[in-house]
């Protein structure tokens, strides 16, 4: 296969942007758009100075580590500020969601064993999970 048989191949299997393109012209679609864009661009950012750090043995560099997860609870407030979530609320929901995963601490049987159930009712049971 050639590369310009690919990339025509690739085209047919494409959703169609045209409702994507009107969803976006609204502001909340942008806003949380944007908001997880930010999300993974920056934890990118974060992943390259760890990769830096562990496998080119380059110093690590806490500032850049402070700064990238900073930068990423800026574009969290973004999507909390647009769904309306306090950021309080949806820390402490994470919160009870982990505790109820790994009741004593962390294994790797609760890991894998996970009930969603159970964790969806402790964050609310509200669809939130």
């Amino acid at each position: 296969m050639t590369p310009s048989e690919y990339q025509e191949l690739a085209a047919k299997t494409e959703a169609p942007i045209d409702k994507a393109i009107v969803m976006l012209n609204g502001k909340r679609q942008a806003r949380l758009l944007h908001g997880a864009l930010g999300c993974s661009t920056e934890s990118g950012e974060l992943l390259d100075a760890l990769k830096k750090h562990i496998f080119y043995q380059k110093p690590l560099d806490a500032g850049n580590l402070f700064e990238e997860c900073g930068d990423i609870m800026w574009y969290v407030a973004i999507i909390c500020n647009e769904m309306q979530w306090p950021l309080e609320e949806v820390m402490a929901a994470n919160i009870r969601k982990l505790q109820s995963r790994y009741p004593n601490k962390f294994t790797q049987k609760d890991a894998v064993q996970r009930d969603l159930f159970a964790e969806q009712q402790a964050m609310g049971g509200d669809g939130k999970l």
